[in-house]
């Protein structure tokens, strides 16, 4: 009686913790046969707060897990992390991986994002290394503190450069400086009354200025009085000129062309008598001596 009790407990406790690791295994793997991609990251920062078996999210939800962590042993400062990411979960070519924080525990878990690249090419997976990559970027603490970097280079640069202009040299030539520009201000405060005497003469000078200015003015207007008046004595000249052509050719016209013609007539006349008188000395040359004959009448009539 008493062996079946102590039979009845193991069982118990047999069949219990059976059922717990069945729990177990459902709450972490589920009863669905999930099948895997293998992918590689490779981190050019630390990796601190990330585990094997990491969650690795695509935009907030659960894709895979971290299979494993190492370093690269051509470049240390890489951090490959071997990636089990769901069959069915495309990765692109833009698709890029960065670590985020979980919460104030200081674990670290994988998120996959995309770029907005409208080119997008689909990554071919590899059932054996090598296999295939997955780009990264940085991660928000490490932004910060490249930025904070940067912001403490620009301060070291600015103070470098304070320290030189507030330098031992050159507080000396400011000191200088200031020292001369007192001595201009006595100098000026000296010199008041001489400026005044000089303000005074400068005005002096431009009425006089304006006043040559006015008699300037004057010449001017003489020197355009007289230009014209020279102007109206070259037309007048112009018209006696015209006016000399006009009477020389209406004489010309009148009376020596009237004669002109006259002469040429009588000439013309002259000619036609000689050409008369040679033709009749041609025909009879007798007439120089006898004179011309008077025509006999005819004996018909």
């Amino acid at each position: 009686m008493k062996n079946n009790r102590y039979f009845i407990a193991g069982l118990f406790i047999i069949i219990t913790s059976l059922l717990m690791i069945f729990i177990g295994f459902w709450l972490t793997f589920g009863l669905k046969d999930i099948k895997y991609n293998t992918y590689i990251a490779r981190f050019n920062e630390s990796v601190n707060g990330l585990n094997v078996n990491a969650a690795i999210n695509y935009n907030g939800v659960n894709v895979g897990k971290v299979e494993s962590i190492r370093i690269d042993k051509e470049n240390p400062s890489i951090v490959i992390v071997v990636m089990q990411i769901q069959q069915d979960i495309p990765i692109y070519t833009t698709t890029y991986a960065n670590l985020v924080p979980q919460g104030i525990t200081g674990q670290v878990f994988i998120t996959l994002s995309i770029d907005k690249d409208t080119t997008r090419e689909l990554i071919e997976p590899s059932s054996k290394p090598p296999y295939s990559v997955v780009k990264t970027k940085p991660s928000f603490l490490t932004n910060i503190v490249n930025q904070m970097s940067v912001v403490a280079d620009q301060i070291s640069q600015i103070s470098t450069r304070v320290t030189n202009i507030i330098s031992d040299e050159n507080v000396q030539k400011i000191n200088h400086i200031m020292t001369n520009i007192e001595d201009i201000s006595n100098s000026l405060a000296t010199s008041g009354h001489n400026i005044y005497q000089s303000l005074e003469s400068l005005n002096i000078i431009l009425n006089n200025t304006a006043k040559s200015s006015a008699y300037f003015d004057q010449i001017i207007n003489n020197i355009n009085v007289a230009s014209k008046s020279v102007a109206q004595a070259s037309n007048d000249v112009s018209s006696i000129i015209a006016s000399f052509n006009n009477q020389t050719l209406q004489g010309i016209n009148n009376v020596l062309l009237p004669q002109l013609v006259q002469t040429l007539d009588n000439v013309n006349q002259t000619s036609l008598e000689l050409s008369v008188l040679i033709k009749k000395l041609n025909h009879n040359p007798s007439i120089l001596v006898r004179g011309e004959l008077s025509q006999k009448p005819n004996t018909g009539e």
